[in-house]
């Protein structure tokens, strides 16, 4: 099902700059031969320009980059102690490292919270992620669920 979701995602994240893509190269073929009038001139840019406009400031702000994520907490966020509850293998590999689902129970700001984190886990450290390990997380202080590893 993990499969499903990243590929939906991905082509959710970059339908409009492929259909960018596309019509350019509609439109240029339809230039290159020479046989079209000033409105198409004029309309297969637009197009083009709507779909890159469409791309870069409707879907990429909701593209979520975890290493901006990762930057932003390093900077802004608040240290706490979170305990694995429960982990899971997603069967997903990023850079040959397996990326897990993990459970994390954590209190803050006098709060009890449970989040999920998908991370990738180098193999030299996988044998120490267990169960009931608690390590220190960095908790975005306007939104508590929004949570990294430190």
């Amino acid at each position: 099902m993990d499969y499903i979701k990243i590929v939906l995602d991905w082509i959710g994240a970059y339908l409009f700059l492929l259909g960018a893509i596309a019509v350019g190269i509609l439109w240029l073929v339809m230039f290159l031969k020479k046989k079209n009038s000033l409105v198409d001139n004029l309309v297969w840019p637009a197009f083009t320009l709507v779909f890159l406009a469409a791309h870069f400031f409707g879907m990429k702000p909701f593209i979520i980059d975890q290493r901006n994520d990762h930057l932003y907490l390093a900077e802004h966020g608040v240290v706490t102690e979170g305990c694995i509850r429960s982990l899971e293998d997603t069967a997903v590999y990023v850079n040959g490292m397996p990326v897990l689902k993990i459970v994390m129970q954590y209190r803050f700001d006098g709060n009890d919270y449970e989040t999920v984190i998908k991370q990738e886990i180098p193999y030299a450290i996988l044998p120490e992620i267990r169960v009931g390990q608690c390590y220190a997380l960095l908790v975005d202080p306007d939104d508590p669920k929004r949570v990294t590893f430190n």
